[in-house]
């Protein structure tokens, strides 16, 4: 009896894992509400940093782990709000931010969901555009790669570009499909399962 009920209560370990999991995102229409929905259907919104207006570019990752957005704030010298940073929410409703002072332009979870990519830059006056990637837990560094120079086309078009940088370079309704670096099947850089307005 005791081995009965043993097998039944870990043949619904992974039933509780995947209820656990984030199912989709929602944002509303002036961007200011992000809905997320969990794998049981609970609903919640997203948590907004102190001066924070906005939200863009909502994902949920891979694993159904993490969900992010890019967190919006005033600009003193555009007559519109700007991405700063890249939140990462995981399961336990921990935070995680990433980003420096340059404003952050697209992103995306890497395949094994345990890390972001990002493209920086400045609002205006260069081509030079900034990629880094790193680790959710912890915020690490992973790796970072420049290009002084180029349209985001010519960028893409280059030998040799790191799939996490190829990644970077896809829009809120786009989905990249990339290679993981232990040669494990391509994966899809989780933004399918964003609803909402687009600009």
């Amino acid at each position: 009896m005791k081995r009965l009920l043993v097998a039944a209560l870990l043949a619904l370990l992974p039933l509780v894992a995947l209820a656990d999991q984030f199912r989709e995102v929602h944002l509303s229409e002036d961007r200011t509400r992000l809905v997320i929905t969990k794998s049981d259907g609970h609903q919640f919104e997203a948590p907004r940093y102190a001066e924070q207006v906005e939200f863009e570019e909502p994902r949920i990752s891979p694993d159904g782990n993490h969900v992010g957005w890019l967190a919006v704030y005033p600009n003193c010298c555009t007559s519109y709000p700007i991405p700063l940073g890249v939140v990462v929410l995981d399961r336990e409703r921990r935070l995680h931010s990433f980003g420096t002072e340059l404003a952050v332009f697209a992103w995306c979870f890497v395949p094994n969901s345990t890390s972001v990519a990002y493209r920086q830059a400045v609002l205006h006056g260069s081509d030079h555009r900034h990629f880094e990637r790193r680790n959710i837990p912890d915020g690490r560094l992973l790796n970072v790669y420049d290009s002084p120079h180029g349209e985001i086309k010519d960028i893409r078009g280059r030998k040799n570009l790191p799939s996490w940088v190829r990644a970077c370079q896809v829009g809120p309704s786009c989905c990249l499909r990339i290679s993981a670096s232990n040669g494990a099947p391509p994966s899809a850089c989780a933004c399918v399962r964003a609803v909402g307005a687009e600009r």
